[in-house]
C-alpha cells in the first residue's frame, strides 16, 4: 500500500500552494466543528438559567458557526475537485508517454482494451483517491482528534472508555478494507476483460458479419457480462455487510457511553450540560468514523487502480539509448552480421542472418508466411532487438546510435494502412509535423494523391473518419506513401504496400513507390513478384534464413524457389 501512495504522491509537487491551501482549510472546518461542543453545552446552561436573550445568541452563533463549516468544506472540496482532475491528467500523461516508449513486445502479449481501462477507468479512481484523501479523510481524522480532546477536557474517563472501541474499530475496518481492495482488483479486471472483447469484435466486425457470427458474438459478450456481474456482486455484497456491521458496533458504543455517563451524573462527577455537550461530541464522532471507514474502503479500491497504472509504468522500457548512443546522419547502408531473433525466447525467427546492403540499394523479401520477412524489417528500425549479433548501419551498431535518430531517417509504408482520425493534411503531415501545406500538397502530387484530394469538398483539409474509413484502400496507401515522401528518409521498408489493391490502384501505389524508392535504401517485402522485377536483389527468405539471393534474372535462370513462386504466380494470373 504504501508504495502506491508514494507513487501517487509524487506527482503531488507542482500543486504543493493547493494542498497546503486545502490542509489549511480542513484545519478551520475542523475547529468550526469542535467549537459546536462548548456552544451545545452553553446553549443547554442558557435553557436551565431560561436567559432568553443569552440563549438567541447563542442560537444565532450556532448558525453562523454551521454556515463557516459548510464554506470551508466546500471551498476545500472545489480545490481538491480542482487538484485532484490536474493531478490526474500528469499522471495519465506520464503513463501514456511510457506507453509510447514500450517496446512491440509488450504490445503483443498485452490486450489492448485492458491498457485502455488503466489508462481511462482507473486513472479516475486514482483522482478519487486524491481528492477523498485531502477532502474526506483528513478533515474527518483532525475532526476525530479535535472532539476526542474536547472530549478528554470534559471528563477523562467516560473518554477513556469510549477509545477502548476504537482499536477494535480500526482494526476492523483496515481487515475489511483490505479484503475490499482485493475484490476491487478483481472487478477491473473483469471489466478490462469486458472492454478488451468489445475492442476486439467491433475491430473485426466485417469478419463477424461476413461468418454470420453475431448471435454467437452476443453470447459470449453476455458470459463476459455475466462474469462481472458476479465478481460485482460479490463486492456489492461484501460492502453491504460491512457497512450495517460498522454501524451497529457504533450504536453500542453510543449505549455504553450513556450508561456510563448517567453513572457519572449519579455520583456528581458531570453535570448535565457537561453531559449533554459530550453526548453531543459523540454524535459528531459518528460521522467522522463512518467517513473514515468509507473513505478507507474507497482509498483501497483507489490503491487497487494505482497498483494497475504503476503495473504498466514499471513495464521496462528494454529499447532505449545508452549513456553513449550518439546522433547521426546515415546514408543508409546496413549490415546484418550473425544475426538471430526470437520472440519467445525458444524457436528462431531469423536464424544467423548476415547481408550487407549499400546505400540507395533496394532489396525485397519474398518467400512463404512465417519466413521471417516482417520480423527482419522489424530489425531495422529497433522495434525489436536482435537476440544475438549485431545490426549495423553506415558500420557502427545500431544500438549506439540515439533511437529518435535513427527513426528520424527511417520510413515505414505499412500494409494496413495505418491513419489517425483527423484530416488528409494531418495525416500526411504526421510524417514530419514542421512540414508546411505548401510541401504537403508537393509530395501528395509526387505520390499520385492529389488526384482524389482536390475532388473533395474541403480539399487536403477535409476530414478522413475514424481510421481513414472515408477512403479507398489505394488512396489510403497513397496517404501512407506521400506521408513517406514528407519525410525524406534513407532507409524505406515497404511492407506489402501493393498487395490489397486492385489493378488501376496498385498502379498509381506502384508508380509513387518507385518514385520514393529513388536514391533511398529499400526494403520491400513483397506478396506480387512482378512489382519486384526491378530492385537490385531479392531474398528468398525460408525458416528465418536466406535461401537464395539475387536479381530477378539470376534467380529465374536458377530454377531454384523464387523461380517456382515466379511461375505458379504468374501462371494464375494468366488463368484469372
Amino acid at each position: 500500500m504504501s508504495r502506491q501512495f508514494l507513487a501517487l504522491f509524487k506527482y503531488t509537487k507542482p500543486y504543493v500552494p493547493h494542498l497546503i491551501g486545502s490542509i489549511a482549510l480542513a484545519i478551520l472546518y475542523t475547529g468550526f466543528n469542535v467549537l459546536f461542543l462548548p456552544l451545545a453545552r452553553d446553549i443547554v446552561t442558557e435553557i436551565s438559567n431560561r436567559n432568553l436573550t443569552h440563549f438567541s445568541n447563542q442560537i444565532f452563533n450556532a448558525i453562523a458557526l454551521f454556515g463557516l463549516r459548510l464554506a470551508a468544506s466546500n471551498l476545500q472540496y472545489v480545490l481538491m475537485t480542482s487538484t485532484g482532475m490536474l493531478m490526474s491528467i500528469d499522471i495519465r500523461t506520464a503513463v501514456y508517454t511510457h506507453l509510447l516508449h514500450l517496446p512491440q513486445k509488450f504490445y503483443q502479449r498485452s490486450k489492448l482494451g485492458d491498457i485502455l481501462t488503466r489508462l481511462s477507468g482507473d486513472s479516475e479512481k486514482v483522482r478519487e483517491v486524491i481528492t477523498l484523501v485531502f477532502w474526506e479523510l483528513i478533515p474527518n481524522v483532525l475532526t476525530f482528534i479535535g472532539i476526542i480532546g474536547y472530549l478528554i477536557y470534559l471528563s477523562p474517563k467516560l473518554t477513556i472508555m469510549t477509545l477502548t472501541s476504537v482499536p477494535l474499530f480500526v482494526a476492523i475496518i483496515m481487515f475489511l478494507g483490505d479484503r475490499l481492495r482485493r475484490i476491487s482488483l478483481h472487478v477491473q479486471q473483469k471489466s478490462a476483460d469486458i472492454t478488451h472483447f468489445v475492442q476486439e469484435t467491433l475491430s473485426n466486425i466485417k469478419l463477424v458479419q461476413a461468418y454470420t457470427n453475431e448471435d454467437k458474438e452476443v453470447d459470449r459478450y453476455k458470459r463476459e457480462n455475466l462474469r462481472g456481474y458476479r465478481a460485482s456482486m460479490k463486492g456489492i455484497r461484501f460492502r453491504n455487510v460491512v457497512e450495517p456491521l460498522i454501524t451497529f458496533l457504533q450504536y453500542v458504543v453510543v449505549m455504553m457511553v450513556v450508561w456510563y455517563g448517567g453513572y457519572e451524573i449519579s455520583r456528581g462527577t458531570l453535570d448535565g450540560p457537561a453531559l449533554v455537550s459530550f453526548f453531543a461530541g459523540i454524535i459528531m464522532l459518528i460521522d467522522p468514523v463512518l467517513a473514515i471507514s468509507k473513505t478507507y474502503g474507497n482509498v483501497q479500491t483507489g490503491l487497487a487502480s494505482a497498483q494497475r497504472m504503476m503495473e504498466l509504468m514499471d513495464t521496462p522500457v528494454s529499447i532505449a539509448d545508452t549513456p553513449d548512443s550518439v546522433a547521426v546522419k546515415i546514408s543508409g547502408a546496413v549490415t546484418f552480421s550473425d544475426v538471430s531473433f526470437s520472440y519467445d525466447g525458444k524457436v528462431d525467427a531469423l536464424k544467423n542472418l548476415s547481408f550487407d546492403v549499400k546505400p540507395g540499394e533496394s532489396i525485397a523479401l519474398v518467400g512463404l508466411s512465417g519466413a521471417g520477412k516482417s520480423t527482419l524489417i522489424n530489425l531495422i528500425p529497433r522495434f525489436f532487438d536482435c537476440s544475438s549479433g549485431q545490426i549495423l548501419v553506415d558500420g557502427i551498431n545500431m544500438a549506439d546510435i540515439q533511437l529518435q535518430s535513427l527513426r528520424q531517417q527511417i520510413a515505414l509504408v505499412p500494409q494496413e494502412d495505418i491513419l489517425f482520425r483527423g484530416s488528409i493534411l494531418e495525416n500526411i503531415r504526421y510524417g514530419r509535423t514542421d512540414a508546411t501545406t505548401d510541401e504537403v500538397i508537393e509530395v501528395a502530387h509526387l505520390a499520385n494523391a492529389w488526384e482524389f484530394i482536390e475532388k473533395r469538398p474541403r480539399g487536403i483539409h477535409s476530414r478522413i473518419g475514424d481510421r481513414g474509413n472515408n477512403l479507398s484502400g489505394g488512396q489510403k496507401q497513397r496517404i501512407s506513401i506521400a506521408r513517406a515522401i514528407l519525410r525524406n528518409p534513407r532507409i524505406l521498408l515497404l511492407d506489402e504496400a501493393t498487395s490489397a489493391l486492385d489493378t488501376k490502384s496498385e498502379e498509381l501505389v506502384q508508380d509513387a513507390l518507385t518514385k520514393l524508392m529513388k536514391n533511398r535504401t529499400t526494403f520491400v517485402i513483397a506478396h506480387r513478384l512482378s512489382t519486384i522485377r526491378n530492385v537490385d536483389r531479392i531474398f528468398v527468405m525460408s525458416d528465418g534464413k536466406i535461401a537464395e539471393a539475387g536479381t530477378h534474372s539470376e534467380l529465374m535462370e536458377l530454377s531454384g524457389r523464387y523461380a517456382q513462386l515466379y511461375r505458379l504466380q504468374f501462371s494464375r494470373q494468366h488463368e484469372s
